[in-house]
């Protein structure tokens, strides 16, 4: 299946996750995979844009704050920039330590609905996390602009 391909028949959707610890990456993947979902992964900021650009259909992303070369809250400004954001895809901050989120990013997240979730969070609350984000998505595509 190609990474622009719908949910697939059971009704679970793809999820992106962005991260430049491959095992962090991996262990999301793995959990994700064993519960139905089909995924991508990216390991940093531009990798990450070039799949939701080419995605034709809603992505959750798990997207690392902190990563070399392109930052989590600069991926989610271009998103927001390129009008991909609210509604097309649902982002997940994922960060070591949410206290130093800079306000205007927080502000920002706010505004877009978008988590912070610490890179520790048990991994059963990961699929949650998914399925919120796609109300989140569902919502959000009702709303006019």
């Amino acid at each position: 299946m190609g990474d622009d391909a719908p949910p697939s028949s059971r009704g679970k959707w793809k999820v992106l996750i962005v991260d430049d610890e491959p095992d962090l990456r991996d262990a999301i993947r793995d959990l994700l995979v064993d519960d139905g979902y089909e995924t991508l992964t990216a390991r940093n900021g531009p990798d990450a844009l070039d799949l939701l650009r080419a995605s034709r259909y809603p992505l959750v992303v798990f997207l690392d704050m902190l990563m070399p070369g392109m930052r989590g809250d600069t991926v989610i400004e271009t998103l927001i920039a390129e009008r991909a954001l609210p509604g097309k895809h649902a982002i997940i901050l994922l960060t070591a330590s949410p206290s130093t989120v800079p306000r205007n990013t927080s502000e920002t997240l706010l505004k877009y609905q978008i988590p912070v979730v610490r890179k520790d969070v048990g991994l059963e609350k990961i699929g949650t996390l998914v399925e919120e984000a796609y109300e989140r998505i569902s919502r959000q595509r009702q709303q006019p602009l």
